[in-house]
Parts: C-alpha cells; structure tokens; sequence
C-alpha cells in the first residue's frame, strides 16, 4: 500500500495546512481553485471518476458548509452536502 493522501475540500484552510504538512498529497477543490488542485463537486458522488482512490492510504474529507448562516438558508443543500454526500 502507498502513503498517499487525498485531502477533499482541500482549498480550506485546514486543507491547505494538512497539505503542507504531509507529503505526497493531492487535494480538491469545488468553488477555490487550487494550484494543482483537482475539480471536484462532492454532491456529485462521483469520485472514482475523477481520481483513483485505490491510489491512496488516506482520504480526508474536509468539504462542508461550515457557516452556520448558510446551512440555515440552505438547509436542503447543506443536508446534501454536509451529510449525504459523505456517507456515499
């Protein structure tokens, strides 16, 4: 097995800083596009179409609406995306 790490949502702060930290990481990306980063849309559920998980010991899911005021004005799409994506 390799030591990759695929880090989804990885132009977030926190992803941005677990990248710097671990080498031979890759990243997504949806709305901030990242140098070397890889478009991905999570609510999609699609990722075997867009990287080869088998590639990686290490998948870290940081895509989310964290704001509180967006998941309330959103409830639906912050439902789909905060848990429904993530668990399929």
């Amino acid at each position: 097995m390799n030591d990759k790490t695929l880090i989804i949502g990885g132009s977030s702060r926190i992803g941005r800083n677990i990248k710097n930290h671990l080498p031979h990481t890759d990243s997504t990306y949806f709305k901030n596009a990242i140098k070397g980063g890889i478009y991905f849309d999570l609510t999609l559920r699609n990722i075997e179409k867009v990287v080869d998980i088998n590639n990686y010991s290490t998948i870290i899911i940081l895509s989310a609406i964290s704001k509180l005021d967006e998941c309330i004005n959103n409830i639906l799409f912050s439902n789909e995306l905060n848990v429904e994506s993530t668990i399929s």
